[in-house]
């Protein structure tokens, strides 16, 4: 690892154990975790944008079926 890097200790034994695990060095695991952190926080966004446009879409909906319910009932109340 390299020096100047503050990482507690737990995170350097998991780090070095997973190295040692996988035959590969600290620097490729932390490449590899950071590719998939980089993955997660796309997918999670793409995640929050699509729930909310749903409701916002939603919201438009129920506006929209408002306004018709008012509509039927002023039209009811003319006759």
């Amino acid at each position: 690892m390299r020096k100047g890097v503050n990482m507690h200790p737990s995170l350097q034994r998991t780090l070095a154990q997973t190295a040692k695990t996988h035959k590969t060095e600290e620097k490729e695991v932390i490449e590899t975790v950071a590719q998939h952190l980089v993955i997660h926080t796309i997918a999670l966004s793409a995640l929050v944008y699509y729930i909310t446009s749903n409701d916002q879409e939603t919201e438009r909906k129920q506006k929209q079926l408002d306004e018709l319910k008012q509509e039927g009932k002023n039209w009811t109340k003319s006759y």
